[in-house]
């Protein structure tokens, strides 16, 4: 029996009324023999729940999140039923934890109101300014979508919902580092989560695709920019991956998957109850079986885990000499084939170089 776990719906599963140039899962979505697995009905809703809680010991905590695609176009009765059938359901004194990730095109005061009362954690899809977000995050009629986000976030906000902003660095953001900086300050962002942009399965690049030294140049100005706001006296921009760091420099835990270098199989329920073991992988060659047929233990034990787990790439010469192997653990394995990408350098390395010594200091006094 487990005392914690996380699971990751995909309630309208890769279907989406956006059309994101760098969308990973869309082109993922499109390298498995069903692109989509359509909207999820309710009783596949009440299996996720039955299974989950099946596993869990008494007081456990369980984190829900949601997830796309866009998981919104499943509809809020569907958020209002599945919430009230887990706490219905919840008779082993679990702790039940909510989040949702979203490029807010839905969001009104129903869906605050709804968040803020079921304590959502919401993850607000906003490339820190116009200028950057509506060169990629166009609608299905290719129009920027920057201001539309900017309303969401407000209503959100007014409704008292705890909001992170999670900005893709692509390569024109990449290069300029302060104009991000500034922007999410302009915009009040307390909470960001920078994801770097990666280019499709088969590694060809497209414009807005990260090169490994643009990322290493970007995190380090960017790094920079941040201790100069924090030895200013402004309010403390929380980076998610900074964070993370910090608690790593004085031997705590890592929260975000994969940031030291450690795998935790997810559970991601896909539109139809199909589950797979990582959000990157969602690939037919790591199917783990299906809720309504198979419990969380069989899916620990399936071959798709077992092939999931055996295709770790390994860690190379370069991390086994990298003097901040500590900080990082070789990475997340989806970011470190784009890490390694150019033979003999690492932008993690790169960047933890300069950042080492400054992050063990803050380590002493920052939480």
């Amino acid at each position: 029996m487990m005392n914690r776990f996380s699971a990751l719906l995909k309630p309208a599963s890769s279907l989406c009324d956006m059309r994101c140039r760098y969308c990973f899962y869309c082109d993922e979505a499109a390298r498995r023999g069903q692109k989509s697995y359509g909207m999820m009905r309710p009783e596949t809703a009440r299996a996720v729940v039955d299974r989950v809680f099946a596993c869990l010991s008494p007081r456990a905590h369980v984190n829900f999140a949601f997830q796309g695609g866009e998981p919104t176009l499943a509809g809020l009765d569907f958020f209002r039923d599945f919430v009230a059938y887990a706490e219905e359901a919840n008779r082993g004194n679990f702790r039940l934890s909510w989040a949702i990730q979203t490029n807010g095109l839905s969001i009104d005061e129903q869906w605050a109101e709804f968040f803020a009362r079921k304590h959502f954690l919401v993850g607000l899809s906003m490339d820190a300014s116009g200028e950057f977000h509506d060169q990629n995050r166009l609608d299905a009629a290719g129009r920027g979508t920057y201001s539309r986000v900017l309303r969401a976030r407000r209503a959100l906000l007014r409704a008292g919902v705890e909001v992170n902003v999670l900005a893709v660095v692509t390569r024109q953001m990449a290069s300029h580092p302060r104009a991000v900086f500034q922007a999410l300050q302009k915009n009040g962002v307390d909470y960001v989560q920078l994801i770097p942009c990666l280019s499709p399965l088969d590694g060809t690049l497209a414009p807005h695709d990260l090169r490994p030294e643009d990322y290493a140049s970007f995190m380090k100005d960017f790094f920079a920019q941040w201790c100069m706001s924090l030895r200013g006296g402004g309010q403390r921009m929380h980076v998610r991956y900074f964070d993370n760091l910090i608690s790593l420099a004085r031997g705590g835990p890592c929260e975000q998957c994969g940031a030291s270098g450690q795998c935790t199989p997810q559970f991601v329920v896909e539109g139809d109850g199909t589950i797979f073991p990582c959000d990157f992988y969602a690939l037919d060659e790591f199917h783990l079986g299906n809720v309504h047929t198979d419990s969380v233990e069989d899916t620990l034990k399936s071959e798709g885990m077992r092939r999931f787990a055996q295709d770790f790439a390994p860690v190379d010469a370069m991390c086994a000499s990298c003097e901040v192997f500590a900080l990082c653990g070789g990475g997340c394995r989806r970011y470190r084939s784009f890490y390694h990408r150019k033979s003999g350098y690492c932008p993690q390395r790169d960047f933890l170089m300069q950042a080492a010594g400054i992050l063990e200091r803050l380590s002493r006094y920052m939480h």
